[in-house]
């Protein structure tokens, strides 16, 4: 090939001009030299979307040039993010191009390889499989990662078809202890919306907001506005933890503490409140059953278990109540220790005698992330596969071969499974010990929609058609259930996952009581990315009777005679699942 044909083929030049964001279809990918009749060479389409590198759920603009996918950017229409994108946003277009995604579907022999099979042949053998189950209730179980909406839906009517209700939702960071503190203290299972942006103060005990913590790019952005110069003054941060993180590290004072210890630090602070009577709001009846609950973390107490000295444990309790009003988070480092739960409960009841709940600390909007799988419900997966309970396990981007430790036994019962299929884009270590593997389209090709947090309704379109011989893991569904046939796909009356999409849309355009009609509201969803709604806090109400229990963990604690392990998440590759992407290598 010559040069002149080079650069024929690959059509350099041209400028990117903005043309806004699109709700057309998709392009294929086409030739430079015979272009389609509405794409005019070398200016940009926008489609919105979302971003789903990680669970936050960021609303994310996709720039394509000619029918490819060549630029991502944050959506600045969308709350959770206004616009920003972090590194691993970015990067979700190598996830798209990567050369070592599953082409086509593959079956393992007898020999235990793979070999690429048709996805009619595919179908079928699973099909055949899965007849041979139908009945068996329980007996099939599905592993996904944090989803929301039409596809979240869909699987697990998908699994009622087949008497199956095992449906785990699994993410390695799940922050169990936030959901369990938030249940014993005030009787909701659920993770809160916390106000950076509106604190004078926050306190972060082991919590890396700033890096990957439930909704890091929301969070990165209320703390700029939070440290913002307004009316001669400046919000302050200081950070309490044993890892000096990015987050601790763009604090205005890091404390280092022993690891683990977050909890008595935090129950210090607030018998120091208490006693110094520098609560706000706090009902008189309520202030004497505090004080028995934290009377014995005196500052001497608190100093011996935490290397921080008396006059500055009383001096950040004083700070703290003074900020009107403040936040402390409890999170990261904080949430791997055996009492987990009890520290969160310490810091919880630290943010309800200084008055922050209801204010800085929210139940309404709750995060999705809510609905998570427990640790304890994938060990009861693990111990019912080793109980012959288990006759076919299916899952879909997740990976608890490499997240899970190897104590957990999941590989040895993994091989116990019959048959195992893998809705998968890449060859992981789980996906390799499927027996089937059916590869999905990425986001970026893929229709859905997302619920990241109460009100907010993301909505995910196709950038470009798609790279490879993939499918949707929605449409798939459906197929198969089109290929049982029987009562099953009667079930199921439609054709296309884009069209259940439309259809759970319908009913959401209904309970907004838009003034619209439905085409005219989906089209502009499209083009903004979603549709976001104010959703009003709950009131709660403490439970001071289960609070002795909960922090009782708090006093057996003692501080380690030797070197301890501090396990962390990667600002770049998160859990691991962006290892693979030759960009956040470079980080």
């Amino acid at each position: 090939m010559n040069r002149r044909d080079f650069f024929k083929l690959l059509g350099i030049g041209g400028a990117a001009t903005l043309t806004g964001c699109s709700s057309q279809a998709p392009e294929k990918l086409i030739p430079y030299l015979i272009p389609i009749d509405k794409i005019v060479p070398g200016h940009a389409t926008w489609y919105a979307t979302v971003c789903r590198e990680c669970p936050a759920g960021c609303g994310m603009l996709v720039k394509t040039l000619e029918g490819r996918a060549v630029k991502v950017e944050g959506n600045p229409d969308h709350p959770v993010n206004n616009g920003r994108l972090c590194a691993r946003g970015q990067a979700a277009l190598q996830g798209l191009y990567n050369p070592d995604r599953i082409r086509q579907p593959l079956l393992k022999d007898t020999s235990g390889r793979f070999k690429p099979v048709s996805w009619d042949e595919a179908k079928r053998w699973l099909m055949s499989r899965l007849e041979e189950l139908r009945g068996r209730r329980d007996a099939i179980v599905w592993l996904t990662p944090h989803l929301t909406g039409a596809l979240d839906d869909l699987i697990d009517r998908w699994l009622r078809t087949f008497g199956s209700t095992r449906r785990l939702r699994y993410e390695p960071f799940a922050y169990e202890a936030i959901k369990a503190a938030n249940r014993l203290v005030f009787g909701l299972d659920a993770i809160p919306a916390y106000d950076l942006q509106s604190s004078r103060l926050i306190l972060s005990f082991g919590s890396d907001f700033l890096e990957t913590w439930i909704s890091p790019v929301m969070y990165t952005r209320q703390f700029a506005a939070m440290r913002a110069y307004e009316d001669g003054r400046i919000g302050r941060f200081i950070f309490v933890g044993p890892r000096r993180s990015l987050t601790a590290a763009n604090a205005d004072r890091w404390v280092s503490v022993v690891p683990g210890s977050e909890g008595v630090m935090a129950a210090g602070m607030v018998r120091v409140i208490i006693t110094e009577g520098l609560g706000r709001g706090v009902p008189k009846g309520e202030i004497e059953r505090i004080r028995s609950l934290v009377d014995r973390y005196t500052p001497a107490v608190v100093s011996q278990a935490t290397g921080v000295t008396p006059e500055d444990l009383e001096g950040l309790a004083r700070a703290f109540a003074e900020a009107d009003p403040g936040l402390a988070l409890s999170g990261g480092s904080a949430e791997g220790s055996r009492h987990a739960t009890a520290t969160v409960v310490a810091v919880t009841l630290l943010n309800y005698v200084t008055g922050a709940i209801g204010r800085t600390v929210r139940f309404g909007p709750l995060s999705g992330l809510g609905r998570l799988s427990s640790h304890h419900e994938l060990i009861a997966l693990i111990r019912a596969i080793n109980g012959g309970e288990i006759s076919a396990l299916f899952f879909s981007e997740v990976n608890p071969m490499f997240s899970l430790p190897r104590p957990a036994g999941f590989e040895q019962a993994l091989a116990k499974v019959p048959l195992v299929v893998s809705c998968s884009s890449f060859m992981d270590e789980t996906t390799a010990k499927a027996t089937l593997i059916l590869p999905t389209h990425t986001p970026l090709e893929s229709w859905g929609d997302d619920e990241p947090w109460e009100g907010l309704h993301g909505l995910m379109q196709p950038a470009m058609e798609p790279v490879l011989d993939t499918r949707s893991l929605g449409d798939l569904l459906l197929s198969l259930t089109k290929h049982s046939g029987g009562s099953q796909a009667e079930t199921f009356t439609e054709e296309s996952f884009y069209e259940l999409l439309r259809t759970r849309w319908r009913e959401l355009h209904r309970q907004a009581r838009a003034e619209t009609d439905f085409e005219t509201f989906w089209s502009n969803a499209l083009q903004r990315g979603g549709v976001f709604q104010d959703v009003r806090p709950r009131p709660v109400s403490v439970n001071l009777r289960a609070l002795s229990e909960a922090l009782h963990p708090l006093e057996a604690f003692h501080p380690a005679d030797q070197l301890i392990f501090l396990p962390y998440p990667s600002i770049n590759h998160f859990d691991g699942r962006g290892a693979n992407r030759p960009w956040l290598q470079e980080l």
